[in-house]
């Protein structure tokens, strides 16, 4: 799906979008300031708040990133406070503290 298809959905009543995957937030240039970046079509879209990854995502690791990110996200926090306690609880994992395994995913968005 490109940022094109995307534009063409009419997502304004989605307030969420998490995209899991490897190297989400980028577009074909390979930043998330790309225009072609599915994050910042989401955003310019009116969607307030795009979990997307900036690199190659190990998928052990973003399992268990995104087990706690949804449960802290389902217990009332905001996706931004919910990446962050996902992001920590990732870290305390001896084998995975190096940030490649939870820095990765950043929260796009107005809010």
């Amino acid at each position: 799906m490109s940022s094109h298809d995307i534009a063409a959905l009419g997502l304004h009543n989605l307030k969420l979008a998490v995209l899991s995957a490897c190297e989400t937030a980028n577009g074909d240039e390979g930043t998330s300031a790309d225009g072609n970046s599915l994050a910042r079509t989401l955003v310019a879209e009116g969607v307030p708040n795009v979990i997307a990854s900036g690199w190659r995502v190990d998928s052990n690791a973003t399992r268990q990133l995104m087990r706690v990110f949804y449960a802290n996200l389902t217990s009332g926090k905001t996706p931004a406070e919910s990446l962050r306690a996902a992001r920590a609880a990732i870290r305390s994992i001896p084998s995975y503290q190096h940030p490649y395994y939870w820095a990765s995913f950043a929260v796009f968005g107005t809010s």
